[in-house]
């Protein structure tokens, strides 16, 4: 069945936060496109989920981090109120 548009149109509102492994040296995520220190993302997080539904938001790690840099990062999207953290995995290519 054609679900493409659909799931296109779901993954266009997902919200992303990507964890580069210069993210060891820095403690900067991505929020979508925009680089932000990780000690702004609860904040941020609150400001854009105030009106979504959809309070999931998805997690691309850099698989070179460690887990305590893992969990530094979930523990700040707790603070920011985010329930519902997915984790994507990147395929290998």
């Amino acid at each position: 069945p054609p679900v493409a548009s659909r799931a296109q149109d779901i993954a266009s509102e997902r919200v992303f936060v990507d964890v580069p492994l210069t993210f060891g040296k820095d403690r900067r995520v991505f929020l979508g496109k925009e680089s932000i220190p990780l000690d702004v993302l609860p904040e941020r997080v609150r400001q854009l989920m105030l009106n979504r539904s959809d309070k999931q938001v998805f997690l691309r790690i850099d698989g070179r981090l460690n887990v305590q840099h893992q969990m530094d990062v979930f523990d700040e999207l707790k603070a920011g109120g985010v329930s519902d953290v997915g984790i994507v995995t990147d395929a290998p290519k």
